[in-house]
């Protein structure tokens, strides 16, 4: 079986919801959770996923990586990466395919892993926690994203999907994917055609988008939506960077100077955030936070109002932003919906409300699942393995795109609309450097556009950002070089390229085509008349031979008449005859297409580090396994010491001299477990337990032995007693079968009631430590013996009473005729008469 899955990839935890039974529910991880923290974390001997790095992020703090989401795709030197700095808890890097990553050290070797990489891990992860769930095989998923997110970031999404194995349907925005989560399921209450405009207001642990979607019956449509990067990290930075102020005036030391330190801080201040978002007045505690020195305090929520002051700022601009790009009153807007988890702090809901005319607020939606649920849908809508109700998501990119191309002398020849289906004319002077914009913003994903190119030969076409100040700070604008490799041609040719804005929202040049016009011969059937010589007509050929000379004169004048009109108007006839005739038809030849400078990994890499991946996955498996005996290990020694003690449950089952030695072997064994220092394998834990197993299994075979045995008994005196009671009383229901059968039966019965007897009185001689002589075994095997004797003997078919004779029916004798009528037919005979 197969499932499909969405996921919400955020930089605090990330969700992972898949689509069953008519459901759409989130998988829950291996401690019950069913949000999964965003951590790879690296030690000595292994790699730690999700809530594992979690559980040792405070000891292993410099080799934890996080926040990678927001280096995907970004380069040193951006804006948004200074940032990243303060909240990553390991050193970040530029790696040697330009793109972000961290510096950790993994077995004691210092290793660089691209944001790229420590992604696919974490991918890895989602995956094989969603299979553990739903136990089926993941097969498609659909990843959210933010919608600032340009090519080369969602391009690095897909390149960490493929190095995970997971093939991936669509890069979708988390806004349009929690717009699908809230429509789907209302489709039914929308009008076909008057739509229904619903705001979503969505702040979760570092983004802050506002969006304004368009519902009818059966399709969504986003009309706009804008973010910044404020959400509930920043909050958190407000508090801890106010704490440690406080901490650096009373102990001289800044807390926020360590990464550990700051990552216990940033935890005690999340929970402070929680508890002002009910209450006046919050603590903060924080054991050992710095220099074995404890911390304590409290703040006002007017404290953290204050603080927040520049959050609110932006929030606003984001809340103003979206309105004037929507252009819609606030009186056509239906509802405000809220999600994410930092929408419960009260000042963002008063914002979202006072931007919107002062709107109830709705939370009808799962604050936390809601992109997650809405990825899973889109996820089997488009996936073959599911059937869904239609419902079409249409999203836009807010970013405009250019084609840019060097004219050519052959552009001259160019002639304008030419056909119908060759979109846009790609003209210029002969060196003159030309761009078009292709695609405006806001178009339209998985939207092709046709561009005609008139060459004589192989050109390049460029494509790039139209407007850098729309994109995030340190993105590149270019987005790849494609080269139209075209043979060279004697005359200026048709060239078809096709551009393409994919349904992820990623840019390329899809296809290249040659077209020309070629004049070829073909060879036709058509219909040409045979005339009938005249002389000769066939049909009145055919009638005088069928003539005879018996008609009368005047039918010959006749018949001369109609020769006479056959000679004046012979009979026409046809045949078919091939033709060659020249024809003209369009010729299209594919050209290949060589791009550079293409956002994403080479292929070469990207197989470079899924072969990584499964290296590193294979020593986790190993690593997993060899734990898992070592548990087994472990806990053997202590279960059987304390088991085996002379008030423990096997303390009778194991002579006292053998437990002496027995209990040294496990002490010797429990001294090295802990001396081994990681050095065993799995191989010689088993080995070790399979040592102790010698001893052990037998004193754990004889108390098992003791506490079945006299179930077995009773079970098996009860088998005898009733078989026995059949053979002396059959009654009925046995009185067919012959005596000396169901003596038989007897006799077996007895014979297993005075072995019970017997070895009973053996095993109760015998002390409980030696080997039983009453195996519960012996008497499950003499049980079932009994009962297939017996049986065999009693399910002896019951003959068939015999069937009595049919009685025949006596027919009454009629009077012979001659005899005389009886006496009782006389009253009939006058009765007859009476009636007459």
């Amino acid at each position: 079986m197969s499932t499909v899955i969405g996921i919400d990839l955020g930089s605090d935890t990330s969700f992972v919801g898949y689509v069953g039974k008519g459901i759409v529910d989130i998988c829950q991880n291996e401690v019950s959770r069913r949000d999964t923290s965003s951590l790879v974390g690296f030690t000595d001997r292994e790699r730690l996923l999700g809530d594992n790095a979690l559980a040792q992020i405070k000891s292993n703090a410099k080799n934890t990586c996080r926040n990678f989401k927001h280096l995907l795709g970004q380069k040193m030197d951006s804006e948004s990466v200074q940032t990243e700095h303060f909240w990553s808890t390991s050193p970040l890097i530029e790696c040697e395919d330009g793109g972000l990553g961290y510096k950790v050290t993994y077995k004691g070797e210092q290793r660089e892993l691209s944001a790229v990489q420590v992604t696919a891990m974490f991918l890895t992860k989602l995956r094989d926690l969603t299979e553990t769930w739903t136990t089926n095989k993941v097969a498609d998923c659909v990843i959210g994203v933010p919608s600032y997110f340009t090519d080369v970031h969602r391009q690095a999404v897909l390149d960490a999907a493929k190095i995970a194995g997971m093939p991936v349907l669509r890069i979708m925005n988390e806004h349009t994917a929690t717009a699908l989560a809230y429509g789907i399921y209302r489709s039914n209450d929308f009008d076909t055609e008057k739509p229904v405009n619903v705001a979503f207001c969505s702040m979760g642990h570092s983004i802050f988008s506002v969006s304004i979607v368009s519902f009818v019956k059966g399709k969504l449509t986003v009309i706009t939506e804008k973010c910044d990067k404020v959400g509930g990290r920043n909050m958190d930075e407000c508090l801890m960077r106010e704490f440690a102020a406080q901490f650096q005036k009373k102990f001289g030391c800044d807390p926020l100077s360590t990464k550990k330190a700051a990552f216990k801080l940033e935890d005690s201040v999340s929970k402070t955030k929680k508890i002002l978002s009910a209450n006046y007045e919050a603590p903060c505690n924080c054991e050992c936070l710095m220099e074995d020195e404890d911390f304590s305090s409290s703040i006002t929520r007017d404290s953290f109002l204050e603080m927040c002051k520049p959050m609110m700022a932006k929030v606003q601009a984001v809340l103003d932003a979206a309105k004037a790009a929507a252009g819609i009153p606030d009186d056509q807007i239906e509802a405000v919906e809220l999600v994410g988890g930092a929408t419960r702090v009260p000042w963002v809901k008063e914002m979202c409300s006072a931007a919107f005319g002062g709107k109830t607020l709705s939370t009808t939606m799962n604050a936390d699942e809601a992109v997650a649920r809405g990825c899973a849908l889109q996820a089997a809508i488009l996936s073959p393995l599911y059937k869904v109700r239609d419902f079409e998501v249409k999203d836009v990119v807010p970013f405009p795109v250019t084609v840019g191309w060097m004219g050519s002398s052959a552009d001259a020849e160019a002639v304008k609309g030419e056909g119908e289906d060759d979109g846009e004319q790609m003209t210029g002077a002969d060196g003159e450097y030309k761009t078009a914009t292709v695609f405006p913003a806001n178009s339209a994903m998985n939207t092709l556009k046709m561009l005609t190119f008139y060459r004589k030969g192989p050109f390049d076409v460029k494509m790039e950002y139209e407007d850098l100040s729309l994109l995030p700070s340190g993105t590149d604008k270019s987005l790849g070089t494609f080269k139209v490799e075209l043979p060279a041609q004697a005359e200026a040719k048709k060239i078809k390229v096709k551009a393409k804005l994919s349904l992820h929202g990623t840019f390329c040049i899809e296809s290249a085509q040659l077209v020309e016009d070629e004049e070829y011969e073909e060879t036709v059937k058509e219909k040409r008349e045979i005339e009938v010589p005249a002389e000769v007509p066939a049909e009145a050929s055919a009638e005088g031979e069928a003539a005879k000379p018996e008609a009368e004169g005047e039918e010959k004048k006749e018949g001369e008449e109609k020769k006479e009109e056959a000679k004046k108007e012979p009979e026409k006839k046809y045949e078919w005859v091939e033709v060659k005739k020249m024809k003209k038809r369009t010729k299209k030849t594919d050209l290949n297409i060589v791009a550079t400078e293409r956002p994403g990994l080479p292929e070469v890499t990207i197989q470079k580090r899924m072969d990584e991946e499964s290296a590193m996955q294979g020593e986790m498996k190993e690593i997993i396994e060899t734990d898992e005996r070592k548990n087994d290990l472990e806990s053997y020694i202590f279960n059987m010491r304390d088991k085996t003690t002379d008030s423990g449950e096997y303390g009778q089952f194991i002579d006292p001299a053998e437990r002496e030695k027995f209990h040294s072997e496990l002490a010797t064994m429990e001294d090295w477990l802990y001396d081994e220092t990681g050095l065993a394998t799995k191989v010689m834990y088993v080995e070790k337990l399979a040592e102790l197993k010698k001893v052990g299994d037998p004193v754990v075979f004889r108390f098992k032995e003791s506490e079945m045995r006299i179930d077995w008994v009773n079970a098996l005196i009860g088998t005898a007693k009733n078989y026995r009671t059949a053979a002396d009383e059959p009654g009925d229901k046995y009185d067919h079968i012959s005596q000396n059968k169901l003596a038989e039966i007897a006799q077996e019965c007895d014979k297993i009631s005075a072995w019970v007897a017997e070895m009973q009185a053996k095993q109760e001689a015998l002390a409980k430590y030696v080997k039983p002589v009453l195996i519960c075994s012996d008497m499950e095997k003499k049980n079932q013996e009994l009962a297939k004797f017996a049986d065999g003997i009693l399910r002896e078919a019951k003959p068939k009473a015999p069937e009595p004779p049919k009685e025949e029916e006596k027919k009454p004798e009629e009077p012979k005729p001659e005899e005389p009528a009886p006496e009782a037919a006389e009253p009939k005979e006058e009765n007859v008469h009476d009636v007459d």
